[in-house]
């Protein structure tokens, strides 16, 4: 895969929990606006939302390269 690939992957993932966290948000009632005053609070959300994305980037990359694999051994087997 490209670095584009994994960039967009990113991208991808990152929509994916910023819509969850916003939905997440949304039912609990939290305001925003609470979170972008206290800065300590702010840090821990985006490191939070940092390493999700990572993970669930790594968890997509996983999967595509396991599915690419199986279907090269279907290929020659």
């Amino acid at each position: 895969m490209k670095k584009l690939d994994y960039l967009l992957l990113y991208f991808y993932s990152l929509m994916v929990v910023a819509v969850i966290c916003h939905t997440i948000f949304h039912f609990v009632g939290f305001q925003w606006g609470k979170l972008l005053s206290d800065l300590s609070l702010l840090q821990s959300f985006l490191f939070l939302v940092f390493s999700l994305t990572l993970a669930l980037t790594a968890l997509v990359v996983l999967i595509i390269k396991i599915t690419q694999f199986r279907s090269e051994e279907r290929r020659v087997g």
